[in-house]
């Protein structure tokens, strides 16, 4: 199987079926025997492709007398498969890049198409060291969306939030690879001991950028595979994203309540620190991302948590003060997770992030609600803007006086009004904000 051909068809599916890209990139590999390297290969063109699409595009309008915008949906997606090669992947030949190129137009029967991109790929070819980009002095944010390929938008967006320096410092980090994260699972291992349990199945283990249960591995081929995975001693899962639960004050014996748990990385943590004599509720409202969360429960082999399908937008009386710690990871924009996930960054805007403040602040209202006195609710997000983390966590102890702030601090990080940013270029984790709530009594 062609490489490059599968690389091909999943970035027409992206945009055919309107599939995330992780997604493409599974459903395109589903079944095929590829070797460890070609599909390794295959995910790197992909991503590389995608979170490189305006730099990309950039170049390809430099050397080509029709514009990227008017061009069959097939050609646009080899030139940028064979543009991002010539840039990012020198150990290939420059022949080799754009003969196959050619190849993929002549496999999609496009014959009177090959000169075209022959030559539109020759002549960057040529030119590749010599490229003038965007000038910082002169238009700022305009050479940062071609240099790091981002939407102005966005950058404008992230400018009142950060320093330009701070905004090159992340979407630099954006193109950085990103190690997988894991969680032990303590009521099955200790961290020492899964450490060397993956070391003996040939994984390079280290410990992560908070220490406490968290490992970066590499090395992965099949996830899936690992023995250790199987058996469920550890959960995949952002170590940003540990500190929710690391940071929450659950105790052994506690109710918990996770409003927006899939994929269960925080609920499943939850339930490992309350123990069998606790209880958690992981609720989601998709059919798929339930299935994930029981998944991950048994595997984990945690009977004492459960799983329910709930909207986290709609109130529930039965919940109402009936937990001890809410746990409230609401949905964002997510820009601090898109170095997993570039596609991100096509699909969000400034008017989606209005809409998603408004739904977390519907959210934030249901949990205030489902909290006992003397209880805890925390709030998180994986973006990086202040209207949805700062802003929202404002508002929250502006209506409901019942709730004051817990101080917070990990490493450096956090403050006396309870909450936490973490710059994901400085830990080299996830983009991730935190506050944490208290009920101190009854809201008048």
């Amino acid at each position: 199987m062609n490489a490059r051909w599968v690389g091909l068809k999943a970035l027409e599916l992206m945009v055919d079926e309107d599939l995330f890209i992780n997604a493409a990139v599974d459903k395109v590999m589903f079944g095929k025997e590829m070797e460890k390297s070609d599909r390794a290969f295959v995910k790197r063109l992909v991503y590389g492709t995608v979170e490189n699409r305006i730099q990309l595009d950039y170049i390809i309008d430099l050397y080509s007398k029709t514009r990227t915008g008017k061009m069959k949906l097939t050609v646009l997606m080899v030139l940028r498969m064979a543009v991002y090669q010539l840039l990012y992947m020198p150990s290939i030949h420059n022949g080799a890049v754009i003969n196959e190129a050619v190849k993929l137009i002549k496999k999609r029967k496009m014959f009177q198409l090959t000169g075209f991109v022959n030559g539109v790929l020759r002549n960057i070819s040529k030119n590749i060291d010599k490229i003038e980009y965007p000038s910082e002095n002169e238009n700022p944010v305009k050479a940062a969306s071609v240099r790091y390929s981002f939407p102005e938008t966005l950058i404008e967006l992230l400018l009142e939030n950060h320093t330009y320096e701070e905004l090159k410092a992340f979407l630099a980090y954006t193109h950085t690879a990103a190690p997988l994260s894991i969680r032990a699972n303590t009521r099955k291992t200790t961290v020492e001991n899964l450490k060397k349990t993956l070391e003996k199945e040939g994984l390079k283990v280290e410990q992560g950028a908070f220490g406490g249960n968290g490992l970066r591995l590499s090395g992965i081929d099949r996830l899936f595979d690992l023995e250790a995975f199987q058996s469920g001693l550890f959960q995949v899962q952002d170590e940003s994203s540990m500190l929710v639960g690391s940071l929450s004050g659950i105790q052994e014996g506690d109710k918990v309540l996770d409003l927006c748990a899939a994929p269960g990385g925080k609920a499943t943590h939850a339930a490992e620190l309350t123990g069998p004599g606790g209880s958690v509720i992981a609720c989601d409202i998709s059919d798929r991302k339930l299935a994930l969360i029981e998944e991950n429960r048994s595997r984990l082999g945690l009977p004492w948590m459960a799983v329910e399908q709930s909207d986290a937008s709609r109130h529930r009386e039965d919940f109402d003060k009936a937990f001890d710690v809410v746990l409230a990871d609401l949905p964002c924009s997510g820009l601090g997770i898109i170095r997993k996930k570039p596609d991100i960054k096509w699909q969000m805007n400034r008017e989606k992030v209005a809409s998603l403040v408004a739904l977390q602040r519907e959210m934030l209202t249901n949990a205030a609600a489902y909290v006992k006195n003397g209880g805890d609710l925390v709030f998180s997000t994986c973006t990086m803007t202040k209207e949805e983390n700062e802003d929202n966590a404002d508002w929250f102890l502006e209506k409901f006086k019942a709730f004051e702030s817990v101080p917070l601090d990990v490493d450096g990080y956090g403050d006396s009004c309870g909450r936490i940013r973490i710059k994901p270029w400085e830990t080299g984790t996830d983009g991730f904000f935190i506050a944490r709530f208290r009920k101190k009594g009854e809201d008048e």
